[in-house]
C-alpha cells in the first residue's frame, strides 16, 4: 500500500511538473536564440555543461549566465542563477522594484529544483526552455523530493531564529516592533 501511495504522489508530481507539454510551444525571439547558443558554447571545450539562460525585462536582456560549477568551484553556479545574479548586480535592491510580470527567463535546460526555486522566490514565473528534463530524471526528483519531506525535522533552539529577527533592523522596520 505505501508502494502505491509513493507511486500516485511521484506521478502527481510529474503531472505538475511537466503541465506545459499541453501548451504549444513558443515562437522565441532570434537575438535571445543566438544569445543563449552563444553563451552555451563557451562551455564546450571546458568541463562545463553547455547551459545558458538570460533574464529579460521589458523586452531588454538585465542578465546572463551560463553554466560555472566546475570554472567557479561553486556548486550554485548554475546558468539560471547566474543570469539572477548578474541582474542583482546591475539593479541592487531595486530588483525587487521591479515588475515582475513584465520579467521572463530563457534557458536551454529546463530548470532544476534549485533554479526553479529562485525564481519562484524572486517572482519570476515567466520561464521558457528549450529542452525538458528526462521523464526519468523527473520521477527521480520527485522520489528524492518525497524523501527530503520525509526526513526533515525542525531542531529545538528556543526559537533562535525568530529572535533573530526580531533584532534585524529590516524585520524591526516592517513589523514595527521596538
Amino acid at each position: 500500500m505505501f508502494v502505491l501511495i509513493v507511486v500516485f504522489i511521484i506521478f502527481l508530481y510529474i503531472i505538475k511538473s511537466k503541465f506545459y507539454l499541453f501548451k504549444p510551444k513558443l515562437n522565441t525571439n532570434k537575438k535571445y536564440l543566438e544569445i543563449l547558443k552563444s553563451l552555451a558554447e563557451k562551455n564546450m571545450y571546458s568541463n562545463e555543461i553547455p547551459i545558458s539562460a538570460i533574464l529579460v525585462y521589458q523586452s531588454e536582456i538585465i542578465g546572463k549566465g551560463k553554466n560555472s560549477m566546475v570554472e567557479e568551484n561553486k556548486i550554485s553556479g548554475h546558468a539560471e542563477i547566474n543570469a539572477l545574479n548578474e541582474a542583482f548586480s546591475k539593479f541592487g535592491n531595486e530588483f525587487y522594484k521591479l515588475d515582475k510580470s513584465e520579467m521572463e527567463l530563457y534557458t536551454t535546460l529546463e530548470p532544476c529544483p534549485m533554479c526553479k526555486g529562485a525564481l519562484v522566490q524572486h517572482g519570476i514565473t515567466k520561464v521558457f526552455f528549450d529542452e525538458p528534463k528526462s521523464l526519468t530524471n523527473t520521477w527521480k526528483l520527485g522520489f528524492k523530493s518525497i524523501i527530503y519531506d520525509l526526513k526533515k525535522r525542525r531542531f529545538s533552539s528556543n526559537d533562535m531564529q525568530k529572535n533573530l529577527f526580531k533584532k534585524h533592523p529590516s524585520y524591526i522596520k516592517h513589523h514595527k516592533i521596538n
